[in-house]
């Protein structure tokens, strides 16, 4: 076999390639920059995704509602254990200090002729103050103060026509708990 020894003549194509120490810092320079902005863009997100604030305050109103509606009405009518008994926390299967702590929950018997209360006791438990926060934070739509919900239902006591007007309210605020 033949072997053929070839050498490069040096013209201005070969000269650029022989010096590979010039795109070697090209290539390292702009790696860095890619880099970089990969960085800057993970981090952007990280941030913008840990500082977001989560208001679920109406929804935690509207579940406590709801689960107060399902333990009062049972198949269309009213809980007669509900009247006699108005510990809502057992009827309801709701955690006492939970509901003390950053929730409200009011139960109004009201007569449907005359929208006067109807029965003489109302049902109340957690931060009473919560009603009046509320209408404040609707007047002032900030943040701070506690959302509420209210519901009107129609029912039948003693063959009298009644509305329970229930209104609940939370000023529990959305964190993320990393543990």
């Amino acid at each position: 076999m033949l072997k053929l020894n070839r050498k490069i003549i040096p013209n201005k194509k070969t000269r650029f390639l022989q010096n590979k120490k010039a795109m070697e810092f090209i290539m390292s320079a702009w790696w860095f920059f890619v880099l970089v902005i990969i960085a800057v863009g993970v981090t952007m997100g990280v941030l913008m995704f840990y500082s977001s604030s989560v208001d679920i305050k109406e929804l935690e109103a509207n579940a406590l509602a709801g689960k107060v509606i399902d333990c009062m009405i049972v198949n269309g009518d009213l809980n007669k254990a509900f009247l006699n008994n108005a510990d809502i926390f057992s009827l309801c299967s709701l955690n006492k200090e939970v509901i003390e702590k950053s929730f409200f929950i009011r139960v109004s018997f009201y007569d449907a002729n005359s929208l006067k209360l109807n029965y003489p006791k109302e049902i109340s438990a957690g931060v009473l103050a919560f009603e009046r926060d509320c209408e404040i934070g609707e007047i002032k739509n900030a943040g701070g103060y506690p959302k509420c919900v209210e519901y009107s239902i129609p029912s039948v006591i003693n063959d009298k026509e009644i509305i329970i007007k229930i209104i609940a309210g939370s000023n529990n605020a959305g964190v993320r708990d990393d543990k």
